[in-house]
């Protein structure tokens, strides 16, 4: 599809990895439509990312790279957001977390089912889902209103 003057329009789809009733059939969705538009022309290429319900923020896990690789997305994510003045509606919320056991304590990062990331070139152009207050973007929403023409931004779907 991209040509010298076309930005090279790459997507990257994280899905929670355990299965959850209610989800799977959109993660399937997701994953269809996807290499539809790969094989249509319609995106350069995509990838699948998989990550857990939630990640600590800090502790023993942070050093490896699948932490780091999860936190830089994140930090992208929410800058793309401020930037737009759109909120990523609740799917990377911050929460403290206390065993009643041990009583140890820790902040975690929970993780949306379903995210899409899209990029052109190297840069971040949207992540979805979000919401700019009066409308809201899923994945497959963005994922259906994508051709070869018209790229969707942000909530202009």
């Amino acid at each position: 599809m991209s040509t010298s003057n076309t930005p090279q329009r790459r997507l990257k789809l994280f899905l929670r990895a355990e299965p959850e009733i209610g989800t799977e059939e959109t993660k399937q969705e997701a994953v269809d439509r996807l290499a539809e538009l790969e094989r249509e022309g319609h995106i350069d290429e995509y990838e699948i990312g998989i990550w857990g319900k939630s990640l600590r923020t800090g502790g023993p896990l942070a050093r490896t790279e699948y932490q780091r690789e999860i936190l830089t997305h994140l930090r992208e994510f929410r800058e793309w957001a401020a930037r737009h003045d759109v909120s990523l509606a609740r799917a990377f919320d911050e929460r403290d977390v206390t065993s009643m056991l041990s009583e140890e304590s820790f902040r975690v990062v929970d993780l949306p089912t379903i995210c899409l990331a899209v990029y052109e070139d190297e840069t971040l152009t949207g992540v979805y889902p979000c919401h700019d207050g009066s409308r809201s973007c899923s994945v497959l929403e963005y994922l259906e209103a994508t051709t070869a023409d018209r790229t969707p931004h942000a909530l202009n779907v």
